[in-house]
């Protein structure tokens, strides 16, 4: 029986999405606002134990011309990721680089794509994404010159990508508006179409979310067609 352990209601900020930590706290959030002073981003964070303590991070933004773009109205950051050492924030097609500990210190903005990110996983020291835009991009998030290196356009037949994952052996799931899923291998140095895999047909309507479970090797796809499917 799956029952509620607590509420934590938040009225201060919206929460768009939500990324642990470490496993010992969950962020949620975020909006990009301008106080007055200058761009910040408010981010909430629980610890994972009780009494599930909130407290609420304030990201300092340096002003840039990617930033500008987006001051005019706030914004909810879609998605969140935690790496190793770092924190990414996606807000409309802008990737916010900041330190992952101890304050979140900013490093700079990732911008390639051309319409909002829906999806990011890290894999191999290297950042995934996946947008509206109807591309993947990897990114070097070990190097300090986070660039772009390379680029998949229509993953899924000129759709948007919705989703991703990393599966076993290192494989990146993507699912996409098609009602496709596509894998293409991690580690690979390059993005190639000769790589990628296409799963059987299995859905009839857009992918919204994959998921990955390590400890049984399966994955967990879910349709706007009202089916979960479980892959082995």
């Amino acid at each position: 029986c799956i029952e509620i352990v607590k509420t934590l209601t938040v009225e201060d900020v919206e929460i768009g999405c939500l990324t642990k930590f470490e496993d010992k706290f969950v962020y949620g959030g975020s909006s990009f606002v301008n106080n007055g002073i200058g761009n910040v981003i408010n981010v909430c964070s629980w610890s994972t134990k009780p009494p599930y303590t909130r407290k609420k991070d304030t990201l300092p933004v340096e002003v840039n011309d990617q930033i500008s773009k987006l001051c005019t109205n706030d914004h909810l950051s879609i998605k969140m990721l935690f790496s190793k050492d770092n924190l990414f924030l996606a807000i409309n097609k802008y990737i916010f680089v900041f330190s992952a500990k101890p304050q979140h210190h900013y490093q700079g903005v990732l911008e390639e794509h051309k319409n909002r990110i829906t999806a990011m996983v890290e894999a191999q020291g290297r950042l995934w994404t996946a947008s509206r835009d109807a591309s993947i991009r990897l990114w070097d998030i070990v190097s300090e010159r986070r660039v772009c290196l390379g680029t998949l356009e229509n993953v899924h037949d000129e759709q948007q990508v919705n989703c991703l994952a990393v599966a076993a052996n290192l494989q990146v799931i993507s699912g996409g508006s098609d009602s496709k899923i596509k894998s293409r291998i991690a580690k690979a140095a390059q993005l190639s179409r000769e790589r990628e895999r296409e799963f059987s047909p299995a859905h009839e309507n857009d992918i919204e979310c994959i998921h990955w479970v390590a400890k049984t090797k399966n994955l967990w796809v879910a349709s706007l067609d009202k089916n979960v499917k479980i892959w082995s």
